[in-house]
């Protein structure tokens, strides 16, 4: 999108240093406009910019983003953003799909004519992120390949969808218009197919471009396996939770919008704001020179090689592939390879050595087959040449393993857990073959309440019933043809509840949510007490918690001889920094780094019949809702949380959630002076410290 020029000065230390010169700024910042949600975060917006203003490429950036929102979601708040897209201009604009193609590839057209329209000259990106931890096996999550049930609930959306947006018909329409799509419902391709799609079906002056992030850590995958990547075997160890990414993550995806922007190679880009540091959430890693220039160059090799990021290079064609999946034996198997640079289309072929028996290279490095061959290791030469007469080379071995069963190795006999207590536990197996997959042999009422099974093999969460449970929990391999299973029994003792746990209780009753506590029910007797901020705190406060057959009802009481009232609506970012309440909810009890869609955010400000939320949800701010009001010592309030905004739909009691109770104190008029929490942190931003809440089950009549 920038024609200007980055120089490289190459030095001649192992590994290679380089002397990072940027670019010459021009006057008019670019303006950058990010729709998405908490994946688009972890580009971590003035890391990003202060990043590349300082490379020479000035920046400013506005955003519309709610936790686990899709584009489609976008799309229904256009009254939200239409003005600021429509007055304001801007250079960029990138969405983040998130979801099922059929759902998200129509909205994202409408963004598409609506840009035609009012932003001509912007350039769309469609930012394609990476999947969602599900088995051990990065490189089989990212570009499984996954047809549409006439059983599975998905198959309600396609139903629902224009056939003319189906997947199958958008690539038939590319297709057409003599682009190379695919008809294939891979993660990977339907980030693809959504770029192809808009630029045949939807014309703009500046075709829309892919930000290939989750192509970036594929060939970082490959490398990873060769041991390439210094302290990382998987794209898996740079996530924080089961999505969200550590600094070393963020870096990646920092380095991958650098190059597809700005049409610059990243190699030698300062790692800045994204070194480790408490400035992220979680874990962090700190990120040596030779992991930086690693992951530079491999961003640098996708995006300029990507033929849908717009970038090109110069540069002599290579063999990007640094490793080979390995075969197994008497199983179909499938690899892609992949070049960088040259140009293109390229061909493959073995310049030396001889596949495994059952297996073929085509033309366009495709290896596939079902290996025949002995077991062992093949060592092979791979050549890729160019259309311009280049041939790079590379040698690679091709392992063939043998198909096995898996064998669960992890003790029937669970280690012990308090009632409401959070733990991990991965469950381990031996032999098998490739990663693998677990799940409850029984769906419903197979694992203690409160517990999930991930299907990578980890327990986790609160359980929420004492006594001894037993389940059966099953693991297949990864094979591509005839996959072997195990089962094992397991048993896991829950004994009585720790600190940070709380049981609320099934009401008949409705709650009118005014924050008036002048129910029956209400038993104010847990207390806040964790000061986080301030030295000293001169309130009291309290709460209890109870549900009736479809919401959620949170009571709170507050003594506070000090009290500053808000007059008027205090402006979002201000409501902490007065006398306020402030409730934090993990729905899934999932505990993960960052806030994402099954997290909610409420604060209420004593006298004012007025909410907000800070984290808006799918559903919006319907069905989440609270009142606060002045009492002669204090204040009170309650707080209402529908079953279905919370898509808390379905569960099974007693169930679990995380959560959290804030209340912040301003004692002279000039802003928060302390805060007290139940069982977080000072402005709860880590969430895995939030305490537990055990909707207890429904006691029924004798």
């Amino acid at each position: 999108m920038c024609n200007r020029t980055t120089t490289l000065i190459i030095g001649t230390l192992v590994p290679m240093l380089f002397t990072w010169i940027p670019a010459e700024a021009d006057d008019k910042p670019i303006r950058a406009h990010y729709f998405g949600n908490s994946l688009t975060d972890q580009l971590k917006y003035d890391y990003f910019k202060k990043l590349a203003t300082e490379a020479g490429y000035p920046l400013e950036w506005k955003r519309e983003m709610a936790p686990g929102v899709p584009v489609v979601w976008h799309w229904s708040q256009k009254p939200r953003w239409e003005k600021k897209l429509t007055e304001e201009h801007w250079n960029v604009v990138t969405l983040q799909p998130f979801g099922y193609f059929e759902v998200e590839y129509p909205p994202s057209e409408e963004f598409a004519k609506f840009l035609r329209e009012k932003q001509p000259d912007a350039q769309l990106y469609i930012y394609a992120q990476w999947q969602a931890r599900r088995t051990g096996n990065w490189l089989a999550d990212f570009n499984v390949l996954s047809e549409v049930d006439p059983q599975d609930w998905r198959r309600g959306y396609k139903d629902k969808t224009d056939p003319q947006f189906w997947l199958e018909n958008v690539a038939a329409t590319a297709q057409k218009a003599g682009m190379a799509a695919k008809i294939e419902r891979s993660l990977k391709n339907q980030y693809e197919l959504t770029v192809q799609g808009l630029n045949a079906r939807v014309p703009m002056k500046n075709p829309a471009k892919l930000i290939p992030v989750g192509h970036v850590m594929e060939l970082l995958y490959s490398k990873m396996r060769a041991g390439l990547v210094p302290g990382h075997d998987s794209p898996y160890e740079t996530y924080a939770d089961g999505i969200h990414l550590d600094n070393v993550g963020c870096y990646i995806v920092a380095c991958t919008f650098y190059a597809t922007i700005f049409e610059t190679s990243p190699v030698g880009l300062p790692v800045g704001e994204y070194q480790a540091g408490p400035h992220f959430h979680g874990s962090s890693t700190p990120i040596s020179e030779e992991l930086a220039t690693i992951i530079q160059q491999t961003v640098w090799e996708v995006v300029a090689t990507h033929p849908l990021t717009g970038v090109g290079s110069n540069e002599n064609v290579k063999v990007a592939t640094a490793s080979l999946e390995p075969a197994i034996q008497g199983e179909p198997y499938r690899f892609q390879l992949s070049e960088a640079f040259g140009k293109g289309p390229c061909t493959w072929s073995v310049a030396d050595g001889k596949l495994p028996e059952g297996l073929d290279l085509d033309k366009h490095g495709l290896i596939s087959g079902t290996v025949v061959a002995e077991l062992g290791n093949t060592m092979l030469i791979l050549a890729v040449k160019d259309t311009g007469g280049v041939i790079a080379k590379r040698e690679l071995t091709l392992t063939v393993e043998p198909d096995s069963a898996p064998v669960i190795t992890t003790s029937a006999e669970l280690p012990t857990r308090k009632l409401g207590e959070y733990f991990t536990l991965k469950l381990e197996t031996q032999e098998g073959n490739g990663a693998m997959q677990w799940e409850p042999v029984r769906r419903q009422g197979g694992l203690p309440p409160g517990v999930m099974l991930h299907p990578d093999g980890t327990l986790s969460g609160s359980p929420g019933q004492e006594g001894l449970h037993e389940f059966e929990l099953k693991v297949t391999d990864a094979d591509t043809g005839k996959a072997e299973t195990a089962v094992g029994k397991f048993s896991i003792k829950v004994t009585a509840p720790g600190a940070g746990v709380f049981r609320a209780r099934h009401v008949s009753e409705k709650i009118n949510a005014d924050g008036v506590l002048d129910e029956a029910c209400w038993n104010l007797s847990e207390p806040i007490r964790k000061l986080v901020v301030g030295d000293h705190t001169n309130i009291k406060a309290s709460f209890d918690i109870v549900y009736t057959d479809g919401d959620i009802y949170v009571a709170v009481k507050v003594i506070d001889p000090d009290r500053h009232l808000k007059l008027a609506d205090p402006p979002e970012e201000n409501l902490p920094n007065g006398d306020s309440i402030e409730l934090f909810v993990d729905v899934l009890n999932n505990r993960e780094a960052v806030y994402n869609y099954d997290d909610r955010r409420i604060g209420i400000a004593p006298t004012k019949d007025w909410y907000r939320m800070i984290c808006l949800s799918p559903t919006g701010s319907f069905g989440h809702t609270g009142k606060c009001v002045e009492t002669e010592d204090g204040y009170t309030a309650e707080f209402w949380l529908n079953f279905w905004a919370l898509d808390f739909r379905n569960r099974n009691f007693p169930a679990v959630i995380g959560l959290d109770i804030a209340i912040n104190d301003d004692d002279d008029g000039n802003g928060r002076d302390s805060q007290v929490v139940w069982q977080g942190t000072a402005r709860n931003d880590k969430v895995p410290q939030f305490g537990t809440v055990i909707l207890e089950a429904q006691e029924t009549e004798q």
